[in-house]
């Protein structure tokens, strides 16, 4: 596996998807209209007339006004989700599967799609962050990619799965000897990813942590106890809620960040140095938060021992995120 930016991330889907011959799977939280994301529209319009299967897998929290941009107005908002649903229909009028998850309740929050899955014929994009809007191809975050038919597989029958609403349980599938593919099904207050990272956390002797988010619950405590390196996003660098939340996590957790750049970090995985000395890394799209697992959220992540890849995502750490 390579670790490439988001901004690398969407250059390849501009070159991939015009060479796709047999599917194209994308499965994400987000997904809106923009000057970026017209052009893969347009791209996955013109693979549709060349036979190619097309599958799209977003959550209707795109549609909800909480996700809105820091600093669009509600008209603008307004105006993409129009844009977006007629971009997402001419798709499915020539020959695509749209396919919305996520519940809509009383908590807008509880109930979420939150993976971020990309399979081109048999490349793979997944244990990321990048959402399919303008804003998630500028942000800090990452996107692994491989070429591997049988991961390509396994990741087309979850999102099918997800889509069908089929899996009812936390899984782990193994990919190779030295990592597995860990799934949060959404039932609130488990989670087989946040569970691994309080294990992980709970033996390591260093630990590099990156999200969004300050990392909450049973986990912010073991973290705080190792020695341990933070970065996430400083309050009112995003949203109300995120900008609350941080004040919250923070104070309870007593953890304070490293990250001081002004772009907005979006990157969600965490480094561990075991204390034999030995590397593993926990990589997706969980924010490592507690609140999150509260709330039931679908999740996905890759925990591996491949101390190169370790390695490129402390590279990407070092370039990226430090300042």
């Amino acid at each position: 596996m390579q670790v490439i930016t988001a901004k690398q991330y969407y250059d390849q889907l501009i070159i991939k998807i015009p060479q796709a011959s047999q599917r194209i799977i994308i499965a994400v939280m987000v997904m809106s209209a923009g000057r970026h994301t017209d052009k893969l529209f347009d791209l996955l319009r013109d693979a549709l007339g060349r036979g190619v299967k097309v599958h799209i897998v977003l959550d209707k929290w795109s549609k909800l006004s909480l996700a809105r941009e820091k600093g669009m107005s509600s008209k603008a908002f307004t105006q993409i989700i129009k844009c977006t649903v007629l971009q997402l229909e001419d798709l499915q009028m020539l020959g695509a599967t749209i396919s919305w998850v996520g519940t809509i309740g009383p908590n807008p929050f509880k109930g979420r799609c939150h993976i971020k899955i990309a399979v081109i014929d048999d490349f793979i994009y997944s244990f990321g962050g990048v959402n399919f809007n303008d804003a998630a191809f500028e942000h800090i975050d990452f996107m692994f990619t491989t070429q591997d038919s049988g991961q390509a597989g396994v990741l087309q029958t979850l999102v099918q799965n997800i889509a069908e609403n089929a899996l009812l349980k936390d899984c782990e599938i193994m990919l190779g000897t030295k990592a597995s593919l860990l799934f949060d099904a959404g039932q609130p207050g488990v989670s087989i990813i946040y569970e691994r990272a309080c294990a992980l956390a709970a033996q390591a002797k260093k630990i590099y942590y990156i999200s969004q988010m300050c990392p909450s619950g049973r986990l912010g405590m073991l973290i705080r106890q190792t020695d341990h390196i933070c970065y996430f996003n400083r309050p009112l660098q995003g949203s109300i809620f995120l900008t609350a939340s941080l004040v919250i996590d923070m104070f309870r957790s007593g953890l304070r960040t490293n990250y001081h750049r002004n772009e907005y970090l979006h990157a969600k995985c965490i480094l561990f140095v075991m204390k034999d000395g030995s590397k593993q890394l926990l990589s997706g799209s969980h924010n490592f938060s507690w609140r999150g697992v509260a709330y039931g959220t679908q999740e996905i992540a890759l925990h591996s021992l491949d101390v190169q890849l370790w390695d490129s995502v402390y590279t990407f750490m070092k370039r990226e995120v430090v300042p």
